[in-house]
């Protein structure tokens, strides 16, 4: 009889490389375990006070499963403390079920079901949510070593009171027992079974990492910072002429927004303003001056002479009274005819007649006008229109004067790139240099005051960068990544990034670990040929894409015959021999379809393909006519799922958009795997028919496609993992290392390269065998991969096995 277990820890905290709790640090370790087994009246616990005091965690022979509210971080913890106990319940078939993953699957990867909290959940499934003290705790910087161990027993088992039955492992237990049961309703439960193996071996990935050459990484930055300032001062001279205190920013979607597609830019700089009550109308600094009295009146002291023996102010000068403040003429001897009726005008400063002050001069406190004043105020620049942006890149967020902007990303840039707008083409260099030297290698953050880059993240003694494989956070069930992002490298005819990922076999690393001795171990890659066309054709069945996939048809050649009305043979000729009559021609035919080829795919339509591609729109009319011709099946599957997912509808209120009513409606795969779609506004034409909201037709067949071909990556790491496991990694010899979409990375000691990239070749290519052993599917279509080697992630050629 098997039994699950349940796992939680809390870990010391100390943050660096981009990781919280970061378990690759030697100071952070596993501070209280807690568990349940299947059975247990109540929940366990171990304190271990300092890193000495820890123990490897206990798996019982009869544990089948391990449950963990995001298990990943579990799963490295006890990588590192408890490896030979974790290597053993994996070797004999143990499994994982992570409770954040299952939720997010369970729940169609909406994005309330994304990263879930256990507290955000456990009271659907019938729990109480905690009550927070050891987070505040956490929050002021408090280490878990330093927290109260009886606050923390309470914290992760919960209280006596509560028999110590709750907690973070009693919550994750009821949410696990509730997790099974809708699995099963849903007709899930295997799909999510393989899921799990699939995390496991994107955690041995991290675990792993990836060997960084940093001396390489360091010269690379040389060059591209020396070519990004280079390119951004030639840029520059595209924005001459911005108002004084506007400094054009390329790194702002706003700005490139309203310079592309004309808008306006709010800036702020300091300036004067007016004040009406001021002398001149603008606005001054008020000050404080005394003003002696003469005969009850103040007078401006410049009008006054100061008499430094008496201590008090008179008038003197003949042609000034101080009583009209001068502005009337005097007779020239001292008196004014107007004020004084001929009087003496010399007058002396009033003084105190009794009191404390008697004999002191009289002054009376005047506010005066200063220098002018300036203060931080909006102002705002227009900018003419050099280009029409495509109604679908509008945004939700607007210019200075609240007029929505346009899409500025790089895909946007490259379909704008085949208009004739001069900049575009730096700009489009300034971005990837930007990017690329931001998120890959490392550049000082003026916002967050911080050093950002993958660099800031490698340890600096094993060179090698930990990244995270998210598997909760998109709507297509797809891995995202990050800190770095590993799974958006630019292509390797873009930047020579690639060759910074070496392997780990040096001659240092082989004495270390007592191996054969090699100057240089080897990095490898297998993908997946025309994933995406592949999976369509799983999905839709349609008879004569199955068959040209069965006959390993170039798709970019068979679109150009499609469009050219030419055979088959004649395209595939003439596109890819260079001795053929008319090969540049074709070649470019080719190119352009490809494109076609990867915006089809992902549902785009005739006017956003014509964008990319910059292929007429009646061109790529006719390439979607004849191709829905000549593959009927794949339109009638994308019909069929969006019926499915207007008949599921439920209505919802979205919270953004006036609360106004929308829907939300689902698809399920033959997996198990679900799917959900939000509706959004309709186009005009058919609101003027009465629709309001219509979903969207690019996500329609996006989601299923890119979906199901995550999830059979996914499926297929977690059976090469579990080949890695039973072979001990070939001796230590060999390491899953990452994921990026629709391949896989191998670090290699040469002398396992073979058995290695050999057999996982096999175990990617039986996707056919994987689904009708584990769903019942008749898998039409082959998976074929091709598999790479080399001594870095760039310089890698065509596998092949050694004689």
């Amino acid at each position: 009889m098997s039994r699950y277990m349940i796992l939680d820890e809390e870990t010391e905290t100390h943050t660096k490389y981009k990781r919280k709790a970061n378990p690759f640090l030697p100071e952070n370790w596993i501070v209280m375990r807690g568990w349940k087994m299947q059975g247990d009246p109540q929940c366990s616990m171990s304190h271990y006070p300092t890193k000495e005091d820890s123990k490897p965690l206990h798996i019982p022979d009869d544990c089948d499963v391990i449950v963990a509210h995001n298990a990943k971080f579990e799963l490295l913890y006890e990588k590192r403390f408890s490896p030979e106990a974790l290597h053993a319940f994996f070797k004999r078939g143990g499994r994982i079920h992570c409770t954040q993953y299952a939720y997010y699957l369970i729940n169609g990867q909406t994005q309330k079901s994304q990263m879930v909290s256990l507290d955000a959940i456990i009271e659907e499934y019938g729990g109480r949510k905690k009550i927070d003290g050891v987070k505040a705790l956490w929050d002021a910087g408090v280490k878990t070593s330093e927290i109260d161990p009886e606050l923390l027993e309470d914290y992760l088992i919960g209280t006596v009171e509560e028999g110590r039955n709750s907690g973070d492992i009693g919550n994750t237990e009821l949410v696990y027992l509730g997790q099974l049961k809708e699995m099963e309703e849903l007709g899930m439960t295997r799909a999510v079974q393989l899921r799990m193996d699939g995390l496991c071996a994107t955690s041995e990935m991290e675990f792993n990492g990836i060997k960084i050459d940093t001396e390489r990484a360091t010269k690379n930055l040389a060059i591209l910072n020396k070519d990004f300032t280079e390119v951004k001062a030639n840029l520059e001279q595209y924005v001459e002429g911005m108002p004084e205190g506007l400094t054009f920013n390329w790194g702002s979607g706003t700005h490139v927004s309203c310079l592309l597609y004309g808008g306006t830019i709010r800036y702020k700089k300091s300036a004067e303003y007016e004040d009406p009550e001021s002398p001149d109308g603008f606005a001054r600094l008020r000050t404080v001056e005394k003003w002696p009295l003469f005969d009850g009146e103040p007078v401006d002291p410049q009008y006054c002479h100061y008499e430094t023996e008496s201590g008090v102010y008179t008038t003197y000068d003949p042609t000034r009274c101080p009583k009209c403040r001068g502005q009337n003429h005097t007779t020239g001897n001292g008196t004014c005819e107007h004020c004084c009726d001929g009087a003496d005008a010399n007058w002396r400063q009033d003084t105190y007649k009794s009191g404390k002050k008697n004999g002191e001069p009289k002054f009376k406190n005047m506010k005066g006008w200063g220098e002018r004043k300036t203060k931080i105020q909006d102002f705002f620049h227009e900018m003419p229109q050099i280009t029409k942006p495509n109604p679908e890149w509008k945004l939700t967020t607007t210019d200075g004067k609240g007029v929505p902007i346009y899409g500025t990303g790089s895909d946007i840039i490259d379909i704008l790139a085949l208009r004739d707008i001069p900049f575009l083409k730096l700009y489009g260099r300034w971005n990837s240099l930007n990017k690329e030297i931001g998120t890959y290698y490392v550049r000082y953050d003026e916002k967050k005051r911080e050093f950002t880059g993958m660099l800031t993240c490698v340890v600096p003694e094993t060179k090698i960068v930990h990244h995270k494989l998210n598997h909760t956070s998109t709507k297509t069930t797809r891995l995202s990544s990050n800190d770095p992002n590993l799974q958006n490298i630019p292509r390797a005819d873009k930047s020579d990034l690639k060759a910074i990922f070496v392997s780990r076999f040096t001659e240092e690393y082989c004495i270390k670990h007592g191996l054969m001795q090699v100057k240089q171990g080897v990095m490898g890659e297998i993908d997946y040929s025309q994933l995406e066309v592949v999976v369509q054709g799983l999905l839709s069945l349609d008879v004569n894409l199955c068959k040209d996939l069965n006959n390993k048809i170039d798709f970019h050649c068979k679109r150009v015959a499609l469009k050219n009305s030419v055979s088959y043979d004649f395209a595939l000729f003439h596109c890819k021999d260079e001795a053929a009559e008319d090969h540049a021609f074709w070649k470019k035919e080719r190119t352009g379809c490809k494109h076609f080829s990867f915006q089809r795919a992902y549902g785009a339509g005739a006017p956003a393909i014509s964008d990319s591609t910059g292929l007429p729109v009646e061109d790529v009319k006719l390439l979607i006519t004849a191709e829905e011709l000549e593959y009927p099946g794949v339109e009638k599957f994308n019909a069929k799922v969006a019926a499915e997912v207007n008949a599921t509808s439920e209505p919802f209120r979205d919270g953004e958009r006036g609360w106004r009513v929308f829907r939300k409606g689902t698809w399920q795969s033959p997996t198990g795997t679900i799917y959900s779609w939000r509706s959004w506004d309709a186009p005009k034409f058919m609101r003027d028919k009465g629709v309001m909201d219509t979903y969207s037709p690019p996500e329609l067949k996006n989601y299923p496609v890119q979906g199901t071909g995550g999830e059979i990556v996914q499926i297929v790491l977690g059976y090469l993992w579990r080949w890695f496991v039973a072979n001990d990694n070939f001796g230590g010899r060999a390491f899953l290392v990452n994921t990026v979409h629709d391949c896989v990375w191998f670090d290699m000691h040469p002398e396992v390269v073979d058995v290695v990239i050999q057999g996982s070749k096999k175990i990617m290519e039986a996707v056919p065998l994987i689904l009708k052993k584990n769903f019942d599917i008749d898998c039409p279509v082959p998976f074929p991969v091709d598999a790479d080697t080399g001594p870095n992630m760039l310089d890698l050629h065509h596998y092949q096995a050694a004689a």
